[in-house]
């Protein structure tokens, strides 16, 4: 294996070759996986590619925010009054700092009812000042920290340690009553949050953090909290929201086939009002019966339940072959990144889509 100027699938096969007999079919294939490894090294080094073990490519966490349009709320007034009582009451306990965990599946609008009560005049009185941070996936204690004490000072801070973040946050923050509301949480580690929530726990009595999650494990590791579990709304709320994407305002009396169909596509979303959003805006822009019911008597719907809702699944599955391929593009950027319009265009035509649909690129399809 040392010697010689032979290259390394000669010198490979030679050293298989005397340790055991193989077969010619055997040997052949050997060979041909040998030449494709020995390819994808070559592109590897031409392309410039390099690892980057443990790292990951950088994203903006502002995949929501607390900026809402209140006519896309059905069915959480109920809910919505539970969690502003909580927010306008002190804590009959010494500590300073409430948190109110909402907790359910993907889909069923925490981030929305978070959002109604952060908007709602009773909380923008209670409270000093309000911090809305996106967390998703990775809970980074140093970049939660930087991010909410840059929503919370009138000055931008780049430190170089924690340490000198929570200072600084801690300084902002004691005897301030304030809202912050860490939207789409997934970490559960209780050592995480002990840390982050240090420098908060200076702040007035009265003050409030919300934390939206689809994970009970998230809720359990913060002591003495009321969690909020939200369920499904209601099938008529369902509807209502459905027929308001489906319509676009109009009259669903004008089209008594398409409500027959709708009603019957609204029991399959079970109360999710993503869902019932979803499909509605699908079939905004179609107004035969027949498109409705192949979405209806799709075999998706019996697909085994995953963390991917059956009526996100029709959204894409019935979307245009030439938008597919462009959403499916998307899978290569990391979960919450943040895509610039004109660079992901850019993207698309290095592909060839632009060539292929030149035409359908422009108009409604933005």
């Amino acid at each position: 294996m040392e010697a010689g100027p032979q290259n390394s699938i000669d010198r490979f096969w030679k050293f298989i070759s005397s340790q055991c007999p193989l077969e010619k079919e055997i040997e052949s294939k050997l060979v041909e996986i040998l030449e494709i490894l020995a390819y994808l090294v070559d592109q590897k080094s031409a392309l410039g590619l390099k690892e980057r073990l443990g790292k990951k490519l950088s994203s903006q966490k502002v995949q929501t925010s607390s900026v809402m349009d209140e006519s896309e709320v059905y069915g959480r007034q109920k809910d919505k009054e539970v969690i502003i009582q909580l927010l306008l009451s002190d804590d009959a306990n010494c500590n300073n700092l409430g948190l109110i965990p909402i907790v359910g599946m993907g889909g069923i609008g925490k981030t929305t009812l978070a959002q109604s009560v952060y908007n709602d005049s009773r909380v923008k009185e209670k409270f000093g000042f309000k911090a809305w941070i996106y967390v998703s996936e990775e809970l980074d204690v140093l970049k939660v920290t930087r991010s909410i004490l840059n929503v919370v000072s009138s000055t931008t801070h780049d430190f170089n340690t924690l340490d000198l973040f929570q200072v600084a946050l801690k300084d902002e923050v004691t005897n301030k009553k304030f809202l912050l509301v860490l939207d789409d949480v997934w970490n559960d580690r209780y050592d995480h949050w002990d840390i982050l929530l240090k420098p908060l726990k200076a702040g007035a009595k009265g003050s409030k953090i919300i934390v939206t999650t689809r994970l009970q494990s998230v809720a359990s590791v913060m002591e003495d909290v009321h969690t909020h579990h939200l369920k499904e709304i209601s099938e008529e709320e369902c509807r209502a929201l459905f027929s308001k994407h489906a319509f676009g305002g109009r009259n669903s009396s004008a089209y008594p086939k398409l409500e027959e169909i709708g009603r019957e596509i609204v029991k399959k979303c079970n109360g999710l009002p993503l869902a019932a959003k979803s499909l509605g805006s699908l079939l905004h822009s179609k107004r035969k019966p027949e498109e409705w019911d192949r979405v209806l008597k799709n075999d998706i719907w019996n697909l085994p339940k995953d963390n991917i809702l059956p009526a996100l699944r029709l959204s894409y599955h019935f979307l245009p072959s030439h938008l597919k391929q462009c959403f499916a593009y998307c899978a290569i950027f990391p979960k919450g990144y943040r895509f610039i319009k004109e660079e992901l265009v850019l993207l698309w035509m290095g592909e060839g889509f632009w060539a292929k649909q030149d035409s359908a690129w422009r108009g409604s399809h933005w």
